[in-house]
């Protein structure tokens, strides 16, 4: 691959799209493999191609925020957070995703305690196992996501939407929420009964016996539509 002005087309490309944002300008020689990498290590839609060219890099890990490739602050907008995109473990640990979106994303075990998701579509994410500690979720869109095992403990889901949310085995103590709370049906009265209002219209979820987690709860499953 020989492109005229190398330097200045990697800076455009390094400005312009998400996934060459941080990445250094390598030697032209290799500019197949190395563009080759980054592409499969952000795009799920390639993550099964074969190697393209005899010199492939080893194919690195798909939780591209965890090795630091991609710094999501400096995106902006903050929608070019691609729908569908592979964060399996990443560590987003107090990051600020306001309003980015995150439909679809495969976030099972994801690190983001602290983490801003303000306004965040993360419709049909999977979020199994992940740690929202303090996270917040003011007016997110989880409609539809798999929360199974989440750490959602002291997280802020004021105004949050959780229709058709999986929340079988989460916890969710000390978290809260408004009047404007969606929650998955079957799951509302019992949040009701466990809470208590700390504000006019906001309520904060407690437990006086030590149970926390979602399991304790009749598991919210998705209505059937058939019903």
């Amino acid at each position: 691959m020989r492109v005229a002005n190398a330097p200045k087309f990697w800076a455009l490309l390094t400005r312009v799209h998400p996934v060459f944002v941080n990445s250094p300008a390598p030697p032209e020689a290799s500019w197949p493999a190395h563009l080759w990498a980054l592409i499969t290590r952000t795009d799920r839609a390639f993550c099964s191609e074969p190697d393209q060219g005899a010199n492939q890099e080893p194919r690195p890990r798909t939780d591209l925020l965890e090795t630091q490739r991609v710094d999501l602050a400096r995106l902006h907008p903050p929608r070019v957070v691609r729908s569908g995109i592979d964060l399996i473990s990443a560590n987003l640990f107090q990051r600020d995703l306001t309003g980015a979106n995150l439909a679809a994303a495969d976030m099972r075990r994801a690190r983001l305690t602290g983490a801003i998701l303000r306004g965040a579509d993360l419709t049909d994410a999977d979020l199994t196992g992940a740690f929202l500690r303090e996270a917040d979720l003011t007016d997110a869109d989880l409609t539809g996501a798999i929360l199974r095992e989440a750490d959602l403990t002291d997280a802020d889901l004021t105004g949050a939407i959780l229709r058709e949310a999986d929340l079988t085995d989460a916890r969710l103590n000390g978290g809260f929420w408004s009047l404007r709370t969606s929650w998955p049906a079957g799951l509302d009265v019992v949040i009701w009964s466990r809470s208590t209002e700390i504000a006019p219209g906001t309520f904060r979820i407690g437990s006086t016996n030590g149970r926390d987690r979602a399991s304790d709860m009749p598991s919210p499953v998705p209505s059937d539509p058939r019903s």
